[in-house]
């Protein structure tokens, strides 16, 4: 999601606040700093324990975000379905593959996962000291990985899909009834291997 994104819907989203029902419904945004926990030196030991004879660079770090819409069923319990970017990696791959059509299928599995997702999240709110609170959230998501990977100077599309889970803690300041500050952390795991964490702000 880039920062330009961000901010556009971050004023749409202070403008429309006042017309959220407080304690029933709300919407929110939050995006930071990603990291898939992909580095080069492990996605390449991973494709060559596959047979593959190639070296992998990654560039793991990105901007994600999220932006959802939740309905308060508790004075403490919310709801959550959220749309947002996971991350958008920069892979390189050089070397060669015996079989190439399975290299590309082992990529597609192994590498960070990057592209958009769809959450459904529940949300627990409890007070801390005066208008601050501390914020759990749990749940699930579907991704759509959409990335690109050169080798030889050859730019090739990689996509893949599946489901995984989410978890995240963060803090949550009440300027106003209607309108929030949040800081927090957020782990997205993946059906496949490794997991991607972001580092977040927020507003709602």
């Amino acid at each position: 999601m880039k920062p330009a994104h961000l901010l556009f819907s971050a004023l749409a989203l202070l403008l429309c606040a006042s017309t959220v029902s407080a304690g029933e419904y709300y919407a929110g945004l939050r995006g930071g700093s990603a990291s898939s926990g992909i580095d080069s030196a492990s996605l390449t030991a991973a494709l060559q324990a596959r047979g593959h004879n190639v070296t992998a660079t990654v560039d793991d770090r990105s901007a994600g975000g999220t932006l959802y819409l939740g309905r308060q069923l508790t004075p403490q319990f919310s709801l959550e379905l959220g749309f947002g970017q996971i991350g958008d990696y920069n892979l390189a791959v050089s070397g060669s593959a015996a079989n190439p059509a399975q290299f590309r299928a082992d990529l597609a599995e192994l590498q960070p996962i990057s592209g958009y997702a769809i959450s459904a999240i529940g949300r627990v709110k409890k007070p801390l000291v005066g208008r601050l609170s501390v914020v759990l959230r749990a749940g699930l998501l579907g991704w759509n990985s959409q990335s690109d990977f050169t080798s030889g100077g050859v730019t090739t599309s990689l996509d893949d899909e599946g489901f995984g889970g989410t978890l995240g803690v963060g803090l949550d300041l009440a300027l106003t009834q209607a309108l929030h500050l949040g800081l927090g952390w957020e782990l997205m795991v993946p059906d496949t291997d490794g997991a991607t964490t972001q580092f977040n702000g927020g507003v709602e």
